[in-house]
């Protein structure tokens, strides 16, 4: 299994460059962000589980966000991925519904891709649903 960093428990190492290093080249307050924020509904669970398991289950089933930008005017839902392909255009579309309506946020909820690559057809997917997205250079 792949070594986690402490500040982002479930990104993988190429995603943790990558993300630093959009950090690093944007003016975003690092106080603003949320990460591994989850949204949807978890699984049901029996009503004889032991609470624990009721709770791992949750915590494993639920969708998880990358990073959440609150913003003044608005809420950016982040997707990070170092190679952005069709998975990662269904989680773009979809996480911002679901923080919506896990949520209920009074601002608008925004989407935005962070990736170092995008795989073909993905940026004309992204442009036709008005996804924005960053093309980043991460150091080695």
């Amino acid at each position: 299994m792949s070594p986690r960093h402490p500040k982002y428990p479930h990104l993988l190492p190429p995603d943790v460059r990558l993300w630093d290093a959009y950090l690093d080249q944007s003016n975003i307050d690092r106080h603003v962000i949320t990460y591994d924020v989850r949204v949807g509904t978890p699984a049901e669970t029996l009503p004889n589980w032991p609470a624990k398991y009721k709770a791992m289950s949750w915590d494993l089933t639920m969708r998880r966000i990358d990073a959440v930008l609150f913003l003044p005017h608005e809420i950016i839902v982040v997707e990070i991925t170092h190679t952005a392909g069709f998975t990662a255009l269904g989680q773009i579309l979809s996480y911002p519904e679901l923080y919506r309506r896990t949520y209920t946020p009074d601002l608008p909820v925004n989407p935005l891709l962070v990736t170092s690559r995008l795989l073909p057809d993905m940026a004309a997917l992204l442009n036709f649903h008005h996804v924005p997205f960053h093309l980043v250079k991460p150091g080695t």
